[in-house]
């Protein structure tokens, strides 16, 4: 299948339109309905987009399947982070939170080596099928998920004896839009985080390879060592910042730390250029500091609303 650079970055960017889109309305209808209900539906989008992905001929179908895809990945990137704020308490949430956000990073990780070998070995629709049998798991597993217990109350309540006083609005999801310090949060994010991270993440083995000349197998392992890195700093991050009980310190010392980082990448050039693993491993430090903080705020912040928040995270990750 010939397809043109912009073709191509087309079938890329679309994938981040259900995150974009559909994250935050998704999370409204999560809380009204239920998360597990909800989070079927999004698998099945996403089942149907990696077969159709699977077996596509041409560049519609291919397109659609994408479109499909991104609908799944965007509810349920969000429906699991917001279950597991929903369910842990206060003191293990930053813990909870950095175990959950592993599972978008070891797919990015699996991107960035083995899928790539699918590719180079002329095999790409080995990619969407290894996700179709993903997807496929997850959706038995999504199974047997309960929804939170503030959910569960609520839904059999509304069922039996219609809304309870005080119920609907502590649990009214547009309450979420209205809270400033997560608007700045959120903000704080998208600056200070998901930009220059998704920035690393598209150009880092090009710019590596291209303009530092560095061999195009290890330039790859470079550009996924935030990535690496971030798994088990997300752990680490996530019981730090329970422990010290502050998560705008914890992710505070991760956006000053990725500043400074991202800074001295400029620098790493010629005779320096043996900083570039360490820098990318320090970038991951900082991807630990601030994402399960960040998350565990919107609990903080919003209280039962906290899948709300978290999904406005994900739109601006998005």
């Amino acid at each position: 299948m010939e397809i043109s650079l912009e073709s191509a970055s087309l079938l890329v960017a679309i994938y981040g339109i259900g995150l974009i889109i559909f994250s935050i309305p998704y999370s409204i209808l999560a809380m009204r309905f239920g998360f597990r209900k909800v989070g079927l539906g999004a698998l099945v989008f996403l089942l149907i987009g990696t077969l159709l992905n699977s077996f596509a001929e041409d560049y519609l179908a291919m397109l659609i399947g994408r479109l499909l895809e991104s609908l799944g990945f965007g509810l349920f990137v969000s429906l699991s982070l917001s279950m597991v704020a929903l369910c842990f308490p206060p003191n293990g949430l930053g813990l909870a939170l950095g175990i959950a956000g592993n599972a978008p990073s070891f797919g990015t990780f699996l991107a960035l080596t083995v899928v790539r070998n699918f590719v180079a070995w002329g095999n790409w629709k080995l990619a969407w099928m290894l996700g179709a049998v993903f997807a496929f798991l997850s959706f038995i597993f999504w199974m047997a998920i309960r929804d939170p217990p503030i959910l569960r109350s609520k839904i059999s309540s509304a069922s039996t004896y219609g809304t309870l006083p005080g119920q609907e609005e502590s649990l009214n999801t547009f309450v979420a839009f209205k809270n400033r310090d997560h608007w700045l949060l959120c903000i704080a994010l998208l600056l200070g985080f998901f930009f220059p991270n998704s920035t690393f993440t598209s150009l880092a083995t090009s710019y590596f390879n291209i303009l530092l000349g560095i061999d195009i197998s290890a330039a790859s392992l470079y550009a996924s060592l935030p990535t690496l890195v971030g798994i088990p700093m997300g752990v680490i991050g996530g019981i730090i910042s329970d422990k010290i009980r502050s998560r705008k310190k914890s992710y505070m010392l991760g956006f000053l730390a990725s500043a400074v980082v991202n800074a001295a990448f400029t620098t790493a050039t010629g005779p320096q250029v043996w900083l570039i693993p360490v820098l990318s491993t320090l970038l991951g430090v900082c991807m630990g500091f601030i994402v399960p903080a960040t998350q565990a705020s919107a609990k903080e912040l919003l209280g039962p609303l906290a899948g709300v928040g978290i999904s406005m995270q994900m739109t601006f990750w998005g």
